[in-house]
């Protein structure tokens, strides 16, 4: 066996291995603190509506009414026969024609090994798996629910004031692990779909609902829903859902699915980098065998050089980790190969004169945010500046750019808009909840590189740290 080469280490993972070994419901706990401080609202579900969900000029599908009584006996104990219930109701009155509700079996992360679990996912039809399968990947909307009203952490807040500074109780820690449940699934939601922006979500708590939206900006939230009385202004909310277009349900135009031919590619790719692992000449990457990757979806992704501005395109399918919250910066690291058949590698330095050969070659993609004012570095820039002066075990930076849209503008989060919003008070009334950041989305390609559980021993440890 001959020796590997030295580690090249993918600094984001320094990090996150750090946050992700805990329990699930001490993840929960944190993101519920930290999604205080991300929240903004309560807005009218009228306001959702106009503002992210307007309706293109054709004809909804024609739906059964909604009964007054849609929801009776709903509220019962335990949690799981409330869950039922509703789901057996939106059911029998036939809400969705192209989307489909399941239950949830738990999900189990094999990279950070949190289980996760929403209680009911809404599914394309197009794109539903299997009936026994819970794919992250094909998931639109998910449901949580919790039988007492005051489960609701919104209520809390409204009621107790600043949940980041009255005392602990059980009913203020039991708010923080509903909002930081909400936040955690959009975050596992966001992290497995590198084609989606945002995500819509729905909270049920008790005999009232809200409705969320959520990006790496924040956490916007509804007024309460009161779906007992009132159950079609939850009926048609849905409906509405699914009469959206794919761009305002969150998904990235950009981001497509490759063709067979390009899979192929793919795959040989990693049964080779799988091969020089076995022998010892590279580090194993954490889940990444034909095995581990068997059902996970591929991804196309264009991915812009600003400085050239020219566009290559790559395949991803699993990243080294998943976040374990939407928001913030950071979002993936994935190994990825490049599809283009030029032997340029799209290097921003044109005078290197060893430019590396990349067709059939596994570079790491970083999908990440930045601040779009400030003099705050985006992570690329940070890793240009590390190469400039030599620091080891750090890959090189091939190539980077801002994501762009159809009209040439870039990428950008939609929440931080919605905080100098009138509807948005912080718990004592005030105008203007939070000042949130306006992120930029952007790519940026890397030499492979791996987390800090792929040394092999204390030795290399001690050396890459």
């Amino acid at each position: 066996m001959r020796e590997a080469t030295p580690l090249i280490l993918a600094a984001s993972e320094h990090i996150h291995n750090t946050v992700t070994q805990v329990p699930a419901e001490n993840v929960h706990y944190i993101n519920g603190v930290h999604g205080f401080g991300r929240s903004v609202g309560p807005f009218p579900l009228s306001f959702f509506e106009k503002r992210f969900m307007k309706l293109r000029a054709r004809p909804p599908p024609v739906a059964i009414p909604v009964p007054d009584d849609m929801f009776s006996g709903v509220l019962v104990t335990p949690e799981r026969e409330m869950q039922r219930k509703w789901f057996k109701a939106v059911n029998d009155v036939g809400v969705f024609t192209l989307f489909e509700l399941r239950k949830c079996s738990e999900s189990i992360d094999p990279v950070s090994e949190i289980r996760l679990r929403p209680d009911l996912v809404l599914y394309c039809l197009l794109k539903v798996p299997t009936p026994l399968a819970f794919r992250w990947a094909d998931m639109e909307i998910l449901f949580e629910f919790k039988v007492e009203d005051l489960s609701d952490p919104h209520l809390v807040d409204a009621v107790l004031q600043n949940p980041e500074t009255m005392p602990e109780s059980d009913r203020n820690r039991a708010s923080r692990k509903a909002r930081g449940q909400i936040t955690t699934y959009l975050g596992a939601q966001l992290s497995r779909q590198p084609n989606r922006v945002f995500a819509f979500a729905l909270g049920l708590y008790g005999k009232h609902a809200r409705a969320y939206l959520g990006d790496p900006s924040g956490l916007s939230f509804s007024e309460i829903i009161k779906y007992l009385e009132r159950p079609a202004d939850l009926i048609d909310f849905l409906r509405r859902y699914e009469q959206l277009s794919k761009e305002q349900r969150g998904l990235d135009p950009s981001v497509t699915t490759p063709t067979s031919q390009e899979r192929g590619l793919f795959t040989k790719a990693l049964n080779q980098f799988a091969q020089l692992a076995s022998e010892g000449d590279v580090h194993r990457l954490p889940c990444m065998t034909i095995e581990e990757l068997e059902g996970t979806q591929r991804y196309k992704v264009p991915i812009r050089d600003d400085k050239t501005k020219q566009t290559y395109h790559y395949i991803i399918c699993k990243p080294l980790c998943h976040a374990v919250s939407p928001f913030g910066l950071f979002r993936q690291m994935y190994p990825t190969l490049r599809l283009d058949s030029s032997a340029s590698c799209g290097a921003s330095n044109d005078d290197e004169p060893n430019k590396p050969q990349i067709l059939g070659k596994l570079f790491l993609m970083g999908d990440m945010w930045r601040y779009s004012a400030g003099p705050a570095l985006s992570e690329m820039e940070v890793f240009k500046e590390l190469n400039g002066l030599g620091v080891p075990h750090l890959a090189p930076l091939l190539f980077g750019g801002d994501v762009r849209l159809k009209n040439r503008k870039v990428q950008k989060t939609v929440i931080h808009e919605l905080a100098r919003k009138e509807y948005a008070k912080n718990p004592e009334g005030a105008t203007g909840f939070h000042c949130l950041d306006e992120l930029t989305h952007y790519h940026f390609v890397q030499g492979l590189a791996y987390p800090l559980s792929s040394c092999r021993s204390a030795q290399e440890l001690v050396q890459v740290i």
